[in-house]
Parts: C-alpha cells; sequence; structure tokens
C-alpha cells in the first residue's frame, strides 16, 4: 500500500483522513503543502479547565472517540487563559490547583497531557 493510500486530503475540509486500520506503518501525511511524520494525533481537550469533574468528562469523551477512529490522543487544557477579552471572565483555577487536576487526567486515563504557559516562570513546574 502507498502512503498516498494511507493518507488523502478531504476535499470538502482540507484536513488529513488516515484509515486507522493501518496503524503501525511508516506513515506520511501531505496537508496544503506541508508533510508531517506518524505518529498522526489529535490534540484535543477544553479551552480552560472548568472544573475537575469536567475535565475528566471531557477527558473520557475524548480518549473514547481517539480511541474508535485510531488515533492517539494528547490531552490539553489550560489552567490560566490569561488572554481573556474581558477581565471578569473566568480564567481558570490558577495554575498549582490546575496542574494537580491535569496530573490526576494523565494518571487516571494514560495519556499524555499539554497546558500553556503564559510566563516564564511557570516552565519550571509545569
Amino acid at each position: 500500500m502507498t502512503r498516498s493510500e494511507l493518507f488523502t486530503v478531504a476535499p470538502s475540509y482540507g484536513q488529513g483522513v488516515c484509515d486507522p486500520h493501518q496503524r503501525g506503518i511508516d506513515q506520511v501525511v501531505k496537508l496544503k503543502g506541508t508533510r508531517a511524520s506518524d505518529p498522526f494525533f489529535l490534540l484535543a481537550g477544553p479551552n480552560v479547565i472548568e472544573s475537575e469533574e469536567h475535565v475528566f468528562r471531557m477527558a473520557k469523551h475524548i480518549k473514547n472517540i481517539a480511541s474508535k477512529v485510531g488515533l492517539p490522543l494528547v490531552f490539553k487544557s489550560s489552567f490560566d487563559k490569561a488572554n481573556r477579552t474581558s477581565s471578569k471572565s473566568f480564567r481558570g483555577p490558577g495554575m498549582v490547583e490546575g496542574l494537580q487536576i491535569l496530573e490526576k487526567v494523565k494518571i487516571a486515563y494514560d495519556i499524555p497531557i499539554v497546558t500553556d504557559v503564559h510566563e516564564t516562570i511557570q516552565v519550571i513546574s509545569v
């Protein structure tokens, strides 16, 4: 099977579509002239941690979907959305509580986690 048969470009969306039954083969996907290598994965999660219960519910649901289509999941959510348009908007639980919640999700669902940082001092903790 050729690489072009493994991945195609969906004409209406321009996104790579993979055949989940072909996992484990050296795969390459081309998207609008760019090239990415396997593993092709899903980076998904809620924009900000609303609550521990919400993040756990989302992680479980997203992991189930990713598993059904054969894509590895990297879960992403933010402990602080400092770039809100309104200073009165909910920003998240903060770094200490947010990182504790994300660590629990990582352990409970055995998935890698990413989050964003807004200041260089946060990199050490993250």
